[in-house]
């Protein structure tokens, strides 16, 4: 006699619990006469959270498991064999023992009424297993089944509806997704589905939903407006920002693709990703105040390269004060916290190493591209107020000091790499739709490469005792310094004309030995020795330095950063 429990039955009860505590969570009134009923809800929704929700992850992980989950995948792969004998029927109803490995099963599927196909994938849709190969692959039976459901989901949405009520309970729709060209909105509502009833224990079940929500996820990446959707949902948001078993680069592709290529793609879309932004203050305040899954982390890291210019203007004053972010241009108004918030939502992002790094990256690549825009008018300061405040978010955010170094040194590198020709949304708004995307991949993919290239070279011992509000005082500077180097034309209007071609000459010298220097140290080295030149032996560019650091905040980002919540 085999002793156990039913996992299908465990599954179903956590995932009915689960429901439960959203809906009665979910339950809002402003009549009196209703307190009596909301505390009744209130106090259920604690106990089955704290009490059965606990009893039902330790069934999972208790030892009486241990002997059913020796044989459970033993048991899947019979019960999946005899399924395939079932979907491989002749025409005389009964079962070919003799088919060929190669043969399609879809016609097999394509006999079933809509009906029976639902009532199918309602008895045997948790056997996932005997849909994939032993390396993990897709089997032919997967493929001929996709092929099938997405002919039906195509031609009649209230299968696709009745189709995404199942969803939840079954990891093969989601699979499905990433064999056949379904609807990229039914693809979005079955991920949306499915992280709507997350399993929060770990076992066979939350590994195949996982795989199963990152097929559907990777299938969707080339539709980043969805991608956004699945982020704008409060409920999918929290948990794929919670979810530990979810593939970080997939995750990482995926909230780029929303925060970031959707945008480029879209710039009527900005205020979607600021809602996002917005929910992810908010948890990062609350259930995620310990830290995020590391690929949302990143994602919203790289896509800080075109949020920074809307962004930085709302950074006004620190503490309690809000963070009012207002564009006309982009139609959008958002509240997206206090300052404080906003510092705590950046500093649970640089919980992940590459994290930080991807946010040093977004600064190098926006000083870059506001001093480059700038041309004569640098002196001017339009748009430098935007950089030094967002460096001062930054530098606040960055707790600990190895945070500060990561970001210091991957700006560095941004800058000299000259990321910045692609920062921010709606530069490029008169290419196609396809253009921008492409542009956006690789922007992201750009930056991507950086930050995981400066988080596996941090030392210590190698980086230079330097934050990042002061490397943004540096970055300022070298990019001010190389905007006259490069272009001449600009020197007569900035009173620069009378210095002479050798000094330039020796100017250009120290700028290609700091973006040629082996290591931040060595950098840091090397600006200050071309400071030291230009205050000593060319009082004109001096003065010129001067005016371009004459910023509001420029100089407090030297003096060292403010303890959170002062002004």
């Amino acid at each position: 006699m085999e002793i156990g429990y039913d996992p299908n039955r465990i599954r179903t009860l956590s995932r009915q619990t689960t429901a439960s505590i959203h809906s009665l969570g979910a339950l809002r009134s402003s009549d009196q006469a209703a307190a009596d009923a909301l505390r009744a809800a209130k106090l259920m929704r604690r106990n089955l959270e704290e009490l059965w929700m606990p009893l039902l992850r330790e069934i999972e992980h208790s030892d009486a498991m241990v002997s059913w989950l020796r044989t459970a995948l033993e048991a899947i792969r019979a019960s999946g064999a005899r399924t395939a004998q079932w979907l491989t029927l002749d025409d005389a109803g009964k079962a070919d023992k003799h088919v060929a490995d190669n043969a399609q099963p879809r016609a097999v599927f394509s006999e079933l009424s809509d009906t029976e196909m639902l009532s199918w994938l309602e008895f045997a849709g948790n056997d996932t297993f005997p849909w994939l190969d032993h390396d993990g692959q897709s089997s032919s039976a997967l493929r001929g089944f996709s092929e099938d459901l997405a002919v039906r989901v195509n031609a009649d949405d209230s299968f696709a509806e009745r189709l995404l009520t199942l969803a939840p309970s079954t990891q093969l729709i989601a699979l499905a997704t990433g064999e056949a060209t379904f609807p990229a909105a039914f693809t979005r509502d079955v991920i949306i589905a499915m992280l709507g009833s997350v399993p929060w224990f770990s076992g066979l079940d939350a590994l195949a939903d996982a795989h199963g929500v990152q097929v559907a996820m990777s299938a969707l990446l080339d539709d980043p407006a969805k991608c956004l959707d699945v982020l704008a949902d409060t409920e999918a948001l929290f948990a794929l920002a919670r979810w530990p078993l979810l593939d970080t680069t997939t995750l990482q592709e995926f909230t780029t693709a929303g925060l970031y290529e959707a945008v480029r793609i879209d710039v009527g879309r900005l205020g979607d990703g600021y809602e996002v932004l917005s929910e992810l203050t908010r948890l990062a305040n609350g259930p995620l105040d310990g830290g995020m899954q590391a690929g949302i982390a990143r994602g919203v890291a790289i896509a800080m390269t075109g949020y920074i210019d809307t962004l930085a203007p709302a950074v006004r004053h620190e503490g309690s004060n809000p963070v009012l972010v207002i564009d006309e241009e982009y139609n959008v108004e958002i509240d997206l916290g206090t300052y404080d918030e906003v510092v705590d939502l950046f500093g649970a992002i640089m919980r992940d190493a590459p994290a930080q790094a991807a946010l040093g990256t977004a600064l190098g690549s926006y000083t870059y591209t506001v001093v480059d825009e700038l041309g004569e008018n640098i002196t001017r300061h339009l748009g430098l107020d935007r950089v030094t405040r967002f460096a001062d978010l930054l530098g606040d955010a960055a707790r600990a000091e190895q945070a500060e170094l990561v970001m210091a040194a991957a700006a560095a590198e941004a800058f000299r790499e000259q990321l910045g020709g692609a920062a921010r949304f709606g530069i490029d708004a008169g290419l196609t739709a396809s253009g921008v995307g492409l542009i956006a991949r690789g922007l992201a993919s750009r930056a991507t490469k950086i930050a995981v290239d400066w988080a596996a070279q941090v030392d210590p011992g190698e980086m230079p005792d330097h934050s990042i509000p002061s490397q943004t005082y540096d970055l300022i500077t070298v990019a001010a310094v190389a905007l006259v180097t490069e272009k001449p034309s600009l020197r007569a209007s900035l009173r620069l004309g009378k210095i002479d071609d050798d000094s330039w000459d020796e100017v250009d010298e120290q700028l290609t030995a700091i973006e040629k220097s082996a290591n931040p140290r060595e950098r840091q080295r090397n600006i200050s020795i071309l400071n030291r030149y230009i205050e000593d032996e060319l009082p004109a560019l001096g003065g010129y330095m001067r005016e371009v650091r004459n910023i509001e905040g420029l100089d407090e980002l030297t003096e060292g950063r403010n303890a959170v919540g002062e002004d």
